[in-house]
């Protein structure tokens, strides 16, 4: 099927000044997501808190326990802790002609994955990360209409003496159920983990009514090299992760808009131990407006 490409910089429009939540203009520009616009949502753990970030440069921080028991080599999105945002953009949002067709995307930038850090030395507590999209909140069940997976999943080598990074199989709520298991290795703690990014395009379609769809969602990560004389800037991974429902994951009611999130777990020991995430949550948008 083939891969959407749209050039987030041929619309010059001034940076949002704020998480652009609720509609109002289509920049393209990168716009951090605020911790007042975040909703969490629990669901299967006991502690799971956002608090502003002590590691200079980031801005959230999430703590979850270590109280599931998640497994390492499956993701369950109706057990994961999830923060999610509102972008408001809605059916009512798209106009006519050019304007029934955008694309959005949502950026995870943690803080400190490298092989100093405990996300490659803890081989007791791997943890792992889902972006997701889609028209339904937590909690999650079977057949809500959710886009989610690929991700960056820690996993035990071998020889249990550090994690590596693996990601997820993506998967399409609405047919494929709440879980989804590991698709193959994508990290191996050589640089820094830069960031996931997920790219939803979503447009107006109609079958009995006017319905708002999206279409397709990619993901991808990437890592920050910086070989002297070489190469110093982000670089993508090579395994990218792409899924389409047609034009099935869709709503016909108007007040229904899409939302976007994280998922996290942490596996596998039980004793209620908090770990975490330092990180920045960004997304942008190019659309014509209503």
């Amino acid at each position: 099927m083939p891969i959407s490409r749209v050039n987030f910089q041929s619309v010059a429009i001034p940076p949002a000044t704020d998480s652009g939540g609720g509609g109002g203009g289509g920049s393209s520009d990168w716009v951090e997501i605020a911790a007042g616009d975040l909703t969490l949502d629990a669901q299967s753990y006991t502690t799971f808190s956002l608090s502003a970030s002590a590691v200079s440069g980031y801005a959230h921080r999430i703590d979850i326990g270590a109280d599931t028991g998640a497994a390492f080599n499956t993701f369950n999105m109706a057990q994961a802790g999830i923060v999610w945002f509102d972008t408001g953009i809605s059916l009512d949002t798209l106009t006519t002609g050019e304007g029934t067709q955008g694309v959005l995307q949502l950026q995870f930038e943690p803080a400190g994955v490298d092989n100093t850090s405990s996300y490659y030395t803890d081989t007791s507590y791997p943890q792992s990360v889902i972006l997701w999209c889609g028209f339904d909140v937590p909690p999650f069940v079977n057949g809500d209409m959710i886009y989610y997976g690929h991700g960056l999943q820690m996993r035990p080598n071998a020889s249990v003496t550090n994690n590596d990074g693996w990601y997820h199989q993506t998967r399409i709520m609405r047919t494929q159920g709440i879980t989804t298991a590991l698709q193959g290795s994508s990290y191996q703690f050589g640089y820094r983990f830069q960031n996931l990014c997920m790219t939803a395009t979503f447009g107006k379609s109609y079958s009995v009514a006017t319905e708002l769809a999206i279409s397709q969602v990619d993901w991808n990560g990437t890592i920050y090299r910086n070989d002297t004389g070489s190469y110093v800037d982000y670089a993508m991974l090579q395994t990218i992760s792409q899924v389409t429902d047609l034009l099935y994951t869709k709503t016909s009611k108007a007040a229904t808009t899409i939302k976007i999130g994280v998922a996290f777990n942490v596996g596998t020991t039980i004793d209620a131990s908090i770990h975490g995430w330092d990180f920045n949550l960004k997304w942008r948008k190019l659309l014509v407006e209503a």
